[in-house]
């Protein structure tokens, strides 16, 4: 997932990919192969397999590696959805509460906070309420 943006490249403008739909996910890549391998193949999982999309539709941070906030963020790009796997709002920079697998509308994005996605793999309860928010954020059902 690192070929999916580029940010800050030497400038204060953000770069998408030009599919980019205002799907933003907020993660920490795990520095270990393995945890990242089963990262990236959930959240591949999720987004092509569940949700029939586009990678190219979100906008994927690193947020080991990459220091955004998301009001920096929206100056440069349109959010309409902002997913937070493992990441608390304090670390994007938020004061808002946003509590866990519930979608909740702000200032016009809807956010959802779970759990990392290698929490996520080994527990399908979890899984199942990560799918039904998803599935009202994306109106599939």
């Amino acid at each position: 997932m690192n070929d999916f943006f580029v940010l800050n490249n030497g400038n204060d403008e953000t770069v998408v990919n030009e599919q980019f739909a205002g799907y933003v996910v907020f993660y920490k890549k795990s520095k270990e192969e393995k945890i990242a391998e089963i990262q990236s193949n959930l959240l591949n999982k999720l987004i092509q397999n569940a949700l029939k999309l586009n990678l190219d539709n979100f906008l994927f941070i690193d947020l080991n590696t990459q220091k955004i906030r998301l009001a920096s963020l929206r100056k440069s790009i349109k959010i309409e959805k902002c997913f937070l796997f493992g990441v608390q709002e304090a670390e994007i920079g938020t004061n808002i509460v946003i509590p866990n697998y519930q979608l909740i509308l702000v200032a016009d994005i809807q956010f959802l906070k779970v759990d990392a996605p290698e929490k996520l793999e080994q527990n399908k309860p979890l899984k199942n309420q990560l799918w039904e928010q998803l599935q009202i954020s994306f109106k599939l059902v």
